[in-house]
């Protein structure tokens, strides 16, 4: 009997097949609710650190920042390429949302000039 030796080149294939067995179990879930399969999902989530319904991924920062325990809003800047607009991290909603609520209003002009 020949032994399976892991190769370096196949490392991806471990994390697919959590992926799938991760969508098999969730498949079971949405069908009955089942304790164990929810122990299940969110043991292959946290051995091969992948996000399910059950776990997510947390940034963990080796210097405490908020030492007094107060929280304060930090505005990170997005740096985007050259010529891509705001809308490539949700600027199109708020464009949407302008464009709405300019609707009416020129609905309103068209009416009273005609």
């Amino acid at each position: 009997m020949a032994s399976a030796v892991p190769d370096a080149h196949n490392e991806a294939l471990r994390y697919l097949w959590a992926r799938h067995r991760i969508a098999a179990l969730a498949d079971v879930q949405a069908v009955r609710q089942d304790a164990q399969v929810v122990a299940q999902i969110t043991q292959l989530g946290l051995d091969y650190n992948l996000m399910t319904d059950y776990t997510s991924f947390i940034a963990v920062d080796e210097r405490v920042r908020n030492v007094d325990g107060k929280l304060t809003t930090v505005h990170q800047p997005l740096s985007l390429p050259d010529g891509v607009s705001d809308r490539a991290v949700g600027g199109e909603a708020e464009a949407a949302s302008e464009m709405r609520s300019a609707r009416p209003r020129r609905m309103a002009r068209a009416r009273a000039s005609g």
